[in-house]
């Protein structure tokens, strides 16, 4: 949980990217915020793989988005946080995880018409 919203970049890169794992995240809509998407990811370790065999390597423009990431989580403890201060910043993450090549699969929840639960699965973009 909430590895969009405020951001865990050097998990999701070393599950998502560089580690031995495969991984999905389910999109959610923060609790109270209807706009604010968060993920919460799903991993499968894969021990005899090629990446459990090397040294975990973080690239430094993922610890860097994780350094920006403190300061928003900071400000939220010390200050208020509007919902669409949080929705930028979420939709920021996205782009920033992206460029850093952090794109997993997706599980997106959601309602059809009859009211019934449904997902829409969106494969690792290119």
């Amino acid at each position: 949980d909430n590895v969009l919203r405020p951001g865990a970049p050097q998990f999701m890169y070393w599950n998502s990217v560089a580690g031995p794992y495969e991984t999905q995240v389910v999109s959610l809509r923060e609790y109270k915020q209807e706009v604010v998407e968060d993920w919460m990811s799903v991993s499968f370790w894969l021990p005899h793989s090629a990446e459990a065999q090397i040294p975990m390597t973080i690239p430094e423009a993922v610890e860097q988005l994780g350094h920006d990431t403190d300061g928003i989580r900071w400000q939220s403890v010390e200050s208020k946080v509007s919902e669409q201060q949080w929705e930028s910043h979420s939709q920021r993450m996205r782009r920033e995880f992206a460029a850093c090549g952090i794109k997993p699969f997706e599980v997106v929840p959601f309602q059809d018409a009859e009211g019934r639960s449904q997902v829409d699965l969106r494969a690792k973009q290119s």
